[in-house]
């Protein structure tokens, strides 16, 4: 008895793996969807059976960056699915028929924090931009108050303006929780007795 092997079926699941391999339209993003893309992100562009025309790309200061064939692109404010959507209707329009295009987050911009004074560990932080940070987690992160700090009176340096915040009034209320923003300082000063 010859046994061949079912060729066809070979071929069926070949053909199946190639098709099955093809370009995603969708984002494979996993930083979150829903969040926007800023000065300082590092994206990933992919142009299905064009490798030539994507990379790694960090935007500018502008929110751009600059792709071959249509120049600078602005994909700051964007997700990353309108991102790809915006790149497609470029390269659409007269440079490929039907692109396929990728958009995937490499790495987001950090955002610097930093927190001196009465701490156990002070020093500059960077956070993740894209994820909401607290006057409560930097303090945690600075390794919380020592024995000398006065929570009720730290002050936050911001846009070269200082606020003095309760954070013995935001730990027993969360919700008064203060989110913070690139370059600004926390001094926990110390208590007087």
């Amino acid at each position: 008895m010859n046994m061949k092997p079912p060729y066809f079926l070979l071929t069926a699941v070949w053909i199946a793996g190639v098709l099955g391999t093809a370009m995603p339209r969708g984002n494979a993003q996993t930083a979150g969807s829903g969040a926007r893309l800023g000065p300082g992100d590092a994206v990933e562009i992919r142009v299905f059976r064009h490798e030539d025309l994507g990379g790694k790309f960090t935007l500018g200061s502008d929110g751009a960056v600059v792709l071959q064939f249509i120049g600078p692109v602005t994909l700051g404010g964007l997700t990353p699915e309108q991102a790809r959507l915006r790149i497609e209707s470029l390269l659409a329009d007269g440079w490929l028929r039907k692109p396929q295009v990728t958009v995937n987050v490499a790495d987001f911009a950090k955002n610097t924090i930093t927190v001196t004074g009465q701490v156990n560990r002070g020093g500059a932080f960077n956070v993740a931009r894209n994820k909401p940070f607290t006057v409560s987690q930097a303090i945690g992160m600075a390794g919380g108050f020592n024995t000398r700090a006065n929570p009720k009176a730290v002050i936050l340096q911001r846009d070269n303006k200082p606020y003095t915040i309760n954070v013995k009034a935001i730990q027993e209320d969360p919700s008064r929780d203060i989110p913070l923003k690139d370059g600004d300082v926390l001094v926990v000063r110390e208590s007087r007795l």
